[in-house]
Formats: C-alpha cells, sequence, structure tokens
C-alpha cells in the first residue's frame, strides 16, 4: 500500500514472479479518481479489508508506505485473520482517524 510507485513498484515487480503482488491504490489517491464520500482511516481499512478478503482470499504479506503503513498496521490490529505480516515504511502511527481509543494510530494521553 503506496501512493508511489518508484520503490513500491520497483519491489512488486521484483517479487511477481514467484508471488501474488496485489496493489491497493486508495480513493482519491495516486491515480484513483476522487468521489463523494468519506476518505478517512475507516474507508482506507474497509478497503483493505475487502482486497484482502475478496482478491487474496488467504492471509496476506502486507507491505505499507507512509498512508498505506498506517492502514497496515490498523488492518493488522482489526483483522489479524487477513495479515500474514506486516512491513510498514515510514508508517504515520500517531494519526488518531476515527479508529477508537484501542487503536494503534489512537493518539497518545
Amino acid at each position: 500500500m503506496s501512493g508511489r510507485d518508484d520503490a513500491t513498484g520497483r519491489d512488486a515487480r521484483a517479487t511477481a514472479p514467484t508471488h501474488s503482488v496485489l496493489r491497493l491504490d486508495f480513493r482519491g489517491h495516486g491515480d484513483s479518481d476522487r468521489a463523494p464520500g468519506a476518505y478517512g482511516m475507516p474507508e482506507y481499512v474497509s478497503d483493505a479489508v475487502a482486497v484482502c478478503e475478496q482478491l487474496a482470499q488467504r492471509p496476506c504479506v502486507v507491505v505499507g508506505h507512509s498512508l498505506g503503513g498506517a492502514t497496515a498496521a490498523a488492518l493488522a490490529q482489526q483483522r489479524p485473520d487477513l495479515v500474514r505480516a506486516v512491513v510498514l515504511e515510514d508508517a504515520p502511527l500517531f494519526l488518531n482517524d476515527g479508529l477508537g481509543e484501542n487503536s494503534l494510530l489512537a493518539a497518545s494521553s
């Protein structure tokens, strides 16, 4: 999960011959159009859950950079059954965007 194609694109292409690679382009980010509706962490996590459930259909190794890293961390916390491992790169784990007080991303007091 990343909004950039440089390093993650190279990594995805290098791994694709031996692994299934799914790349999520968050709504309103990257090449995705901006549609009406909410654009917050709960929606990004919901999108990631849908991709894991409907396309991967088994626990995944989730790699996330920046917003994708925060989403990957929240996905692993909320739905550990969908995640085999998580790799986070520069994830803003200080976000507090509607995930609840027990979230890894909840602001600390």
